[in-house]
């Protein structure tokens, strides 16, 4: 996510920063965390100078823990960056509530670049994503802001000690978003530009083929991973263009066995597996290339066949299901964010006899577990604990045959977009999300994008 790439339910928005910013240089790196370059509030203060960015969080609680900034010389954040500052807290991280608001500093965006030996007036634009806790599909945002010392270069070097920093006040959405959708019957993936206005898909002609037949996949930080389900030991990792989205550079990564799924969260990759009573891998990610480090079993239960894998505030949720006859089920673990591992795992036994006789898919937006089950898809509220009660599921009043599920909360027109593949139907369907109860408005789901051949999972960056 971010979704990172947007798609996000982490909105942003900048305080009114006509004023120049004071900055403060220095001439060796600094070592940063979270703290010091985030704050959170309830009440940000409109005109204030002191940050460069603000994030208002709107969606549930949930802790941040990562923030990575993007440095690009030109004036639209195009082409390759000058370089990329991350900072992970893998430790308790910022707490947030709904409704606060995120700020990075001034100070902090120029130590960031001045850390990684980037000067001010080199730098045209700037990305910023920041993780919410896995509030978004993605787990990140995306802006860009643009940099004012192209206009005004002495403003930046006004001398050795102090640069000034004018930061523009209106941000910009990350002008393109992408769709990628992972055609399981000729192992291709679909690449789809999101129309900003509506969520409506423009779709290119397949690329990264020779996938064997892959299943979930996952995208962040410039790198997508896909779990190829005919392959016994490798997910595949592409680089994503920041240009144009295309995907580059094969990389296999000896991970999993059969991968159905494959899901990000902090600094790991999660990888579910077609195997019967089998445990979820969990794998450091190498910050330096994206790639996957050695795995290690996680979850204090075993699985037949794991469909998906979804974060939300500290609880993982895992969908499984061995096509033959045991019951589809949804469990529910605590994540530990500093080793990754899961504990105290709970199958959700109310839930699963509801399932039906499948389980395609599990995703979460705005505190719902959205569960697919061939036919139909069920909205179910987090409780508190992060447990489920199928007392409390609805229809989400589709009927297309689903299998995978993601969100798209940053149109322009204020509405939330689901999109669900379907196999059956070789499509992708676009729902608008009722915000009062997480279902879908009636009769809203239109069959959106092509070049769609049995298409299993998606994901937006």
């Amino acid at each position: 996510m971010k979704n990172y790439l947007t798609t996000a339910l982490l909105i942003l928005t900048l305080s009114s920063l006509d004023s120049v910013s004071t900055l403060h240089a220095t001439t060796s790196p600094q070592a940063l965390d979270l703290q010091d370059v985030l704050s959170v509030s309830s009440n940000p203060s409109v005109g204030d100078t002191n940050y460069a960015a603000q994030w208002t969080l709107t969606s549930a609680s949930g802790t941040i823990h990562r923030l990575q900034v993007w440095f690009y010389s030109s004036s639209d954040c195009s082409g390759n960056p000058l370089n990329t500052a991350s900072i992970v807290d893998n430790g308790p991280g910022i707490a947030f509530t709904a409704g606060q608001t995120a700020k990075l500093s001034a100070t902090s965006a120029y130590t960031l670049a001045n850390n990684k030996g980037i000067t001010m007036i080199s730098i045209g634009c700037m990305k910023a994503y920041i993780d919410g806790g896995n509030e978004s599909p993605l787990g990140a945002a995306c802006q860009l802001f643009a940099e004012d010392c192209f206009t005004t270069p002495s403003e930046c070097t006004s001398n050795t000690t102090t640069p000034f920093v004018s930061w523009a006040n209106n941000p910009t959405a990350c002008a393109t978003r992408y769709a990628y959708i992972a055609n399981n019957n000729d192992s291709t993936i679909t690449q789809c530009t999101i129309q900003n206005s509506d969520g409506t898909l423009s779709c290119i002609a397949n690329e990264a083929t020779g996938l064997n037949s892959p299943e979930g996949l996952d995208i962040n930080n410039g790198y997508i991973y896909i779990s190829t389900s005919n392959s016994s030991t490798t997910v595949k990792q592409f680089t994503v263009s920041a240009t144009n989205g295309m995907l580059a550079t094969l990389v296999n990564n000896t991970a999993g066995n059969n991968p159905l799924d494959v899901t990000l969260n902090g600094n790991y990759v999660y990888i579910g597996q077609n195997l019967s009573s089998t445990s979820i891998l969990f794998c450091p990610i190498n910050p330096s290339n994206g790639q996957i480090a050695t795995c290690n079993s996680t979850g204090d239960l075993t699985f037949n066949n794991i469909y998906a894998i979804a974060f939300n505030n500290g609880y993982a949720y895992i969908g499984s299901f061995d096509g033959g006859s045991a019951t589809p089920s949804v469990t529910v673990c605590t994540l530990a964010p500093l080793t990754g591992q899961l504990s105290s795992c709970v199958q959700q036994t109310s839930l699963n006899t509801n399932l039906g006789s499948n389980l395609n898919g599990l995703a979460i937006n705005n505190n719902y577990v959205y569960i697919s089950n061939f036919l139909s898809i069920l909205v179910c509220p987090i409780q508190s604990g992060g447990s489920l009660s199928f007392s409390s599921c609805v229809s989400s009043n589709y009927n297309n045959f689903p299998n995978r599920i993601t969100f798209f909360n940053n149109s322009t027109d204020n509405n939330d977009y689901a999109y669900v593949t379907s196999g059956i139907n070789s499509a992708v369907y676009r729902c608008t999300v009722n915000p009062s109860d997480g279902t879908f408005v009636n009769s809203s789901c239109a069959s959106v994008g092509s070049n769609f051949n049995i298409p299993h999972g998606i994901a937006i960056y």
